[in-house]
């Protein structure tokens, strides 16, 4: 029972801002509402989290954009700005192609939207995911690569392939994001200000 329960635990993956994780899935065209979630924690405002080729030049994204959820399809996005998610803990993001349109949901239905975007992709093939950030050859130049830990990535409900990624580049098991107060090098009388995985303090006059 263990070793099975060892089996189906998923390892948690630390991004550290230069790093990206390429999956191929299995080649199969997507069908109605096409749902991609995943799980992350950082302090970034900015990072990408997931973008899915489908088929010749269409694509959707997950990312952090100014400490809030956005989701891209092509050249269209919209974002949730009910709650920012760069806090430092773990999210529970997830989307679908619903008859409404995109229903982007967070933490489990706390909050959530729904956007109509012009297009569609039922019918097109799933091509190659990359995570935390995408190869060099790809672009674009400003995109921000992820800081901090992601797991349990699903495609289409499909976890096989974050399991065995194709190809992968400063990535590394585990999410051993230190506390950077955890010292408590600052008296009470100074502001804290945390960014990332570091923090600066000012004194309060």
């Amino acid at each position: 029972l263990w070793k099975q329960l060892a089996r189906d635990i998923e390892p948690v993956r630390h991004f550290t801002g230069d790093g990206f994780l390429i999956f191929t899935p299995h080649l199969r065209p997507v069908q109605t509402e096409w749902p991609i979630g995943l799980s992350f924690r950082t302090r970034q405002k900015d990072g990408l989290l997931v973008k899915v080729q489908l088929g010749q030049s269409s694509f959707v994204s997950l990312e952090v954009a100014g400490g809030f959820l956005k989701y891209t399809f092509n050249e269209q996005s919209f974002m949730l700005t009910d709650v920012a998610v760069n806090d430092g803990v773990w999210h529970n993001v997830e989307a679908k192609w619903m008859p409404a349109g995109i229903w982007l949901n967070l933490d489990y239905g706390q909050y959530e939207s729904v956007e109509r975007l012009e297009g569609h992709i039922r019918g097109l093939y799933v091509g190659k995911v990359s995570i935390g950030g995408v190869q060099p050859s790809e672009g674009p130049e400003n995109l921000t690569f992820f800081n901090g830990c992601i797991q349990d990535v699903r495609i289409d409900m499909n976890r096989d392939a974050w399991l065995r990624p194709s190809l992968e580049s400063n990535v590394r098991e585990g999410c051993r994001v230190p506390n950077p107060c955890h010292s408590n090098p600052c008296p009470r009388t100074v502001l804290v200000s945390i960014t990332g995985d570091s923090m600066s303090a000012s004194v309060i006059w």
